[in-house]
């Protein structure tokens, strides 16, 4: 249990540094990250890894939904057929006209 409350946080550690990290490209961001950062950091250990948790499943929601859309453009574009069939030369062929 202990290497498990060790690894995650340890991904705490990572987000937070990133979120800093992420911070530093303009000043109104740095303050609302540098806010949230803070706000985290005064959690209690418990806390901080429920909201990984959290945080970690919506990103996979997210992921899954763009991941959705994506399919159903491949798929409209199909069905239209915008879409050509062709070796990696031809790929390049009409690359190279364009």
């Amino acid at each position: 249990m202990s290497n498990f409350i060790h690894r995650r946080s340890l991904i705490l550690f990572h987000i937070i540094q990133t979120l800093n990290k992420s911070c530093q490209t303009t000043m109104l961001k740095t303050s609302e990250f540098q806010k949230a950062i803070e706000s985290v950091e005064n959690l209690p250990l418990d806390d901080q890894q429920i909201l990984l948790d959290i945080i970690q499943k919506r990103l996979q929601e997210k992921r899954r939904k763009q991941l959705t859309e994506e399919i159903k453009e491949i798929r409209q574009e199909f069905a239209n057929g915008d879409v050509q069939f062709g070796s990696v030369n031809q790929f390049l062929e009409a690359l190279d006209q364009e």
